[in-house]
């Protein structure tokens, strides 16, 4: 059996298949999509559910994020959009956050010290309705997330383990995500949810930090969606917060 997989995923043909430049014996490489047309060299192609077929991209991708476990047959799970390119094996990623004892491994947002400012950028650029922002700020409120507590993820790329504690917190995210939609759609605005609810709720649990370098780095690259343009920003702030402390991210090795 393979030690870990790398899941990914193409909905709505918003983004392009991107195979992996370097291929490790230890992962199994799963790609979800809706389109029964894509080929791939190296990815193993699963299908979403067929009840999922008619929701918007967002749902049928999030449904993929917050239940790895039900398109991968290993009990280690590296989750990324598929706008990430890997160019080397993600070996030594995984061995050291296993290596580390942490429950989960998340993203700390390179630029955000908290997610409320989200919404804000969703309702200036993306079309996200103002009264939904509101109501979704509403419910981080509720949950206990204060606009001056200091903790914010990127939802981009994660690495979880299959365990009752991982399992919980992906089905309460899923479900804040189809409550603050319209109980047929996710909300569209998953990784201010997430950052909310790891953060006050669930504050006891380890968390192995990585940030934005580790997707541009020789191991992985992030790319434009439907294109081979790299997305790279001036990480500036090295300021890191992790439950309302700085904390220090994990650099991965470039050979």
């Amino acid at each position: 059996m393979k030690k870990y997989s790398i899941l990914t995923f193409v909905m709505n043909d918003y983004d392009i298949v991107r195979e992996p430049l370097e291929i490790s014996d230890n992962c199994e490489y799963i790609l979800v999509t809706d389109d029964k047309t894509l080929t791939s060299k190296n990815w193993k192609i699963k299908y979403i559910p067929d009840a999922l077929l008619n929701k918007d991209g967002f749902t049928k991708s999030f449904y993929v994020r917050y239940h790895p476990f039900e398109f991968v047959d290993t009990d280690i799970a590296v989750v990324l959009d598929a706008s990430i390119q890997i160019n080397k094996s993600l070996d030594i990623l995984v061995n050291d956050f296993i290596q580390s004892n942490s429950d989960m491994c998340l993203s700390v947002h390179w630029n955000m010290i908290n997610a409320w400012n989200e919404y804000e950028y969703w309702v200036n650029y993306r079309n996200y309705p103002k009264e939904q922002a509101m109501k979704s700020a509403a419910f981080m409120k509720a949950a206990g997330y204060k606009q001056d507590y200091k903790g914010c993820f990127e939802a981009t790329f994660k690495i979880q383990k299959n365990d009752d504690l991982n399992n919980e917190i992906n089905e309460a995210v899923w479900g804040a995500l189809m409550l603050l939609g319209n109980g047929e759609y996710a909300d569209r605005v998953d990784q201010s949810i997430l950052s909310a609810m790891v953060n006050t709720l669930y504050e006891g649990i380890s968390i192995f930090p990585v940030t934005r370098s580790l997707y541009q780095s020789d191991y992985m690259m992030c790319y434009e969606h439907h294109s081979n343009t790299p997305l790279i920003v001036n990480i500036k702030n090295n300021e890191f917060y992790l439950f309302n402390k700085r904390c220090k991210v994990y650099e991965i090795h470039n050979n």
